[in-house]
């Protein structure tokens, strides 16, 4: 038989800040937190269009050669607050030929993409001259913030200006 105090109260004890957080993660990989929130009646916080809601476990891709080390790149985001697996790195110029940038488009797993020098020849440009171009143009990827290099000094930057603009949270 249902029983519904019980029932809230034991949910009241599972439902840690970090089981929370683990549930949302699971909703959004699944495609089913918009359901969710509408269930509960705060579907204000999904976002519509190319709205990019500040989850705390949306990543920001970090794209492009660079001579700085991921974890040189992670200690200085950790200094912003953010937390290492906030972050997606593909930091060798010869592996962004073959990234398939397709799989930032329509995902609620990134907040935003940090891009750096990257070929010419890669795939995903569509009928853009660069992927680059092609996904500041196209409403359904993230918000995209180039940088000329990929340097500890630009990174602070860049992810400073994506914290302030609240496109990601720390």
């Amino acid at each position: 038989m249902f029983n519904r105090q019980n029932l809230v109260e034991e949910l009241r004890k599972e439902l840690s800040p970090e089981r929370l957080e683990r549930m949302v993660d699971s909703l959004e990989s699944d495609g089913k937190l918009n359901e969710f929130l509408k269930l509960i009646g705060r579907e204000e916080l999904a976002g519509t269009g190319s709205e990019h809601t500040p989850f705390v476990h949306r990543k920001i891709a970090v794209l492009g050669g660079s001579m700085a080390k991921s974890q040189h790149l992670l200690g200085i985001a950790k200094q912003l607050g953010f937390q290492k697996n906030q972050f997606e790195f593909c930091l060798s110029y010869d592996e962004m030929k073959t990234y398939h940038f397709d799989k930032l488009r329509n995902s609620a797993k990134y907040a935003a993409i940090v891009v750096g020098p990257i070929p010419h020849s890669t795939t995903g440009t569509g009928n853009y001259r660069s992927v680059i171009t092609a996904m500041e143009k196209d409403k359904d990827y993230p918000p995209v913030f180039r940088v000329e290099k990929i340097t500890r000094s630009s990174f602070r930057n860049v992810v400073t200006q994506i914290k302030q603009l609240k496109i990601a949270v720390a």
